[in-house]
């Protein structure tokens, strides 16, 4: 069976691993914890990896876009603010794995070689095979990676060309114009950074150098 369950965090790209999916004429589908019983039972699973402050940021503006849209345009520190002190989900991606991964799969990427070169590991537990891949760089490998996975060649080159879907920074209602420009000139705290980049989830996915290179970005307005 090639049925794929798609299951991450949140925020992580999974369009782009169901649109490849659909290419190939095969079954993924969004799998939340606990797995539903059908998903519970496909052989193959994909999760995704993400730098937690760029994935944190668009979970914010993502569940927050309601609100958001009533604030008015452009950036301000009362919207850093409200990321940073108001949301209450900062912590998602440095406890998804240990609290809701592993329990579903087995799994214990911590203990697990992860092969950040490469940019995706796959893994085997009960009888399933998880492949476990960055979103940074994950259209240069996913084919690749597919074909790992299933165990077959798709006939697909690394690189395709998705359909677009509106991300974050195309939401209507002006939310769009306030994602951007927060991307722009968001200034974040030493210590959230300290907080992200230094968590056993940062360093296991990511090289020292790409951490330093994440920081950097948030250190200074771009």
């Amino acid at each position: 069976m090639n049925e794929i369950a798609v299951f991450q965090m949140g925020k992580c790209g999974s369009s782009t691993v169901i649109e490849l999916a659909r290419k190939l004429g095969i079954h993924a589908s969004r799998a939340y914890h606990p797995m539903n019983p059908v998903q519970a039972q496909y052989s193959n699973v994909i999760s995704m990896v993400r730098e937690p402050v760029i994935r944190n940021v668009s979970a914010f503006f993502h569940e927050m876009a309601g609100t958001l849209a009533v604030t008015g345009e452009g950036y301000s520190q009362v919207l850093l603010d409200e990321f940073l002190m108001s949301w209450d989900k900062h912590d998602v991606p440095l406890t998804w794995f240990s609290e809701l991964f592993q329990p579903e799969t087995g799994i214990n990427v911590y203990t697990e070689k992860f092969n950040r070169k490469r940019g995706w590991s796959i893994y085997e537990s009960g009888g399933r095979r998880i492949l476990v891949i960055r979103t940074e760089g994950m259209t240069g490998c996913l084919a690749s990676a597919f074909e790992a996975l299933l165990e077959m060649d798709l006939g697909i080159k690394d690189g395709f060309e998705v359909e677009h879907r509106a991300s974050d920074a195309e939401r209507p209602h002006g939310v769009g114009d306030l994602y951007r420009t927060f991307m722009q000139q968001a200034v974040m705290p030493e210590a959230y950074l300290d907080r992200m980049y230094g968590s056993r989830y940062a360093k296991h996915f990511y090289y020292a150098k790409e951490l330093d290179a994440f920081r950097g970005f948030w250190s200074a307005p771009r």
